[in-house]
């Protein structure tokens, strides 16, 4: 679950490190800033450039049992202003804002820019985290490249910027034969990155030392197991309270090192 957490605006990341320094690593999942990609014309070359997607607000993976020992250790932050909460509970986000938040963020929490024709008196997304239609575009600058977006977040509906492409002008059945072609584009490189990722599952072996590089146990080794291929999960053995003890880690969680 996503809980969010009011801090000083400007200093997102900083307090983002302090948290971290704070906070028992066994308590979240992980703590992160959503952020966007802006594009800025500069020499008369577009730029990209990474901003804040939500102003002084961070979010912290963790769950109902944890969130009030987060809270305490925050209180050494002057910075931390406040988690959000409903009357006298800290209440994570809803279960569809962080869906679609998720799927409006690449794995680097970043939105990255969209990109729309006109047609007729209406933007129409082509490609882009705007094609999921989670956000609503208020408005559209065509020479800054940029739309503000509404979002239902936080209990209410939030604004952010977000850079958005409008190539030119068309029509709704050459749009729809161009987001067929893209469709399918999609697929044959899902598939073909399906089969890359098979390949490679498929030259570990059992025994073999891998070492985690994100969640819970970062930075341990173990040996291992098995891999669910279908479901993306790989078993692994690691040394936990004196024993060895099999755990289930998303296969992006893990490396084989020898």
């Amino acid at each position: 679950m996503w809980y969010v957490m009011q801090v000083q605006t400007g200093n997102e990341e900083m307090i983002i490190k302090l948290c971290e320094q704070v906070i028992n690593t066994k308590k979240y999942e992980r703590i992160f800033l959503p952020k966007c990609v802006t594009l800025k014309k500069r020499r008369g070359e577009w730029k990209e450039l990474i901003q804040t997607l939500f102003p002084g607000y961070i979010f912290i993976d963790t769950d109902e049992n944890r969130i009030t020992d987060i809270i305490r250790a925050c209180y050494a932050i002057p910075e931390v202003t406040k988690v959000l909460r409903s009357a006298e509970n800290f209440t994570p986000i809803h279960e569809l804002e962080q869906t679609y938040l998720r799927e409006m963020m690449d794995n680097e929490d970043i939105v990255r820019p969209s990109v729309g024709y006109q047609v007729g008196e209406r933007i129409e997304i082509l490609s882009g985290p705007l094609r999921y239609g989670h956000a609503k575009i208020c408005y559209v600058d065509r020479h800054k490249r940029v739309a503000e977006i509404e979002v239902e977040l936080f209990g209410r509906y939030t604004k952010a910027k977000v850079a958005l492409e409008v190539i030119g002008k068309t029509t709704k059945e050459n749009l729809r034969e161009e987001k067929l072609r893209q469709e399918q584009q999609r697929d044959i490189t899902k598939q073909q990155e399906q089969q890359q990722f098979q390949k490679t599952m498929e030259s570990w072996k059992a025994g073999d030392t891998v070492r985690i590089t994100s969640g819970t146990f970062e930075g341990m080794e173990g040996t291992f197991v098995s891999v669910d291929i279908k479901r993306q999960e790989v078993k692994a053995k690691i040394r936990l309270f004196e024993r060895e003890t099999e755990v289930v880690l998303g296969v992006g969680e893990v490396v084989v090192v020898g």
